[in-house]
């Protein structure tokens, strides 16, 4: 297992999920409602903080 896969499975543990798979299709999916929500809120903070 190469230290990418090690990480992926790491993390899977972590968040309860039951393989690296679900991992990443919760959170590697660009087009998860979550990940574009995210997205937006990152980018009004660094708008913001380029207008001061």
């Amino acid at each position: 297992m190469n230290f990418h896969a090690l990480r992926h499975t790491h993390a899977s543990r972590r968040l309860g999920h039951a393989n690296p798979t679900m991992t990443l299709n919760i959170y590697a999916n660009p087009f998860n409602p979550k990940n574009i929500a995210a997205a937006d809120a990152i980018e009004r903070v660094l708008r913001t903080r380029k207008e001061r």
